[in-house]
């Protein structure tokens, strides 16, 4: 009997052992699977810092790619237009009528090429052998705008003074951005024509609306005398 005790005891210790044997290597697998969880999170957070930091650099080429890009078509966009200031007008003459006498504008005050502040007050020039009842109108055609605006120092928006030393006298006006090229036309005008360019300079004015005219738009009766290209004057 007591054998029989001690063989169910030993039975009893064995199955103890053998649960607490399975217990701990259950127990094992977990650890090890809980630790092989963590080692993939940290490797998918590692991934994905190393993606960040790829992308980061990847944005920062660009972005210096793109500033590079930036600068070279700003210098080209500037020796086009030094290029450009070298030639002659943009602007095809303007001979819708043949009007004789000569007339240029002061290079002192104005020369191809040249830059110019946003107001040119006086501007001025010489004429010889102006036709009774011509008068001399500046047009300013800025290069961007397309269009041709007549300029005037006269309150009623008349054409150019002519002095009778044979200067003649205006204010001229550049509004556009630094850098920008103008077609400065120099023109004798018939009184028809004249007083077209002034009926339409004063209605712009009433309107507050400096619109500017076409090829097509420009009365006829004028003869171009003189053009020089200029730039707008760089800030700072």
């Amino acid at each position: 009997m007591w054998r029989k005790q001690r063989r169910m005891s030993v039975g009893f210790l064995g199955v103890a052992a053998w649960s607490l044997l399975l217990g701990s290597a259950a127990w094992g697998d977990d650890a090890r699977q809980q630790e092989r969880a963590e080692r993939a999170v940290l490797r998918q957070a590692q991934v994905a810092e190393r993606q960040h930091e790829r992308a980061a650099r990847l944005a920062q080429r660009q972005d210096e790619v793109a500033q590079r890009e930036s600068a070279r078509a700003a210098l080209l966009a500037e020796r086009k237009a030094e290029r450009a200031i070298e030639r002659d007008c943009l602007t095809p003459p303007l001979q819708s009528a043949n009007i004789p006498g000569t007339a240029t504008f002061d290079r002192r005050v104005i020369q191809p090429g040249g830059r110019v502040e946003p107001v040119v007050d006086p501007l001025t020039g010489t004429f010889a052998d102006v036709p009774p009842g011509t008068d001399i109108w500046v047009l300013v055609y800025p290069h961007l705008a397309g269009k041709y605006y007549q300029q005037t120092h006269h309150p009623d928006f008349g054409p150019a003074t002519l002095e009778a030393h044979g200067e003649f006298r205006t204010s001229a006006s550049f509004g556009g951005g630094a850098g920008e090229l103008y077609d400065v036309a120099l023109v004798f005008a018939t009184p028809r024509a004249s007083a077209e360019l002034r009926r339409i300079l004063g209605g712009w004015a009433a309107e507050r609306d400096f619109r500017g005219l076409t090829l097509r738009e420009l009365p006829q009766g004028l003869d171009q005398k003189d053009c020089v290209i200029v730039s707008g004057r760089r800030r700072g």
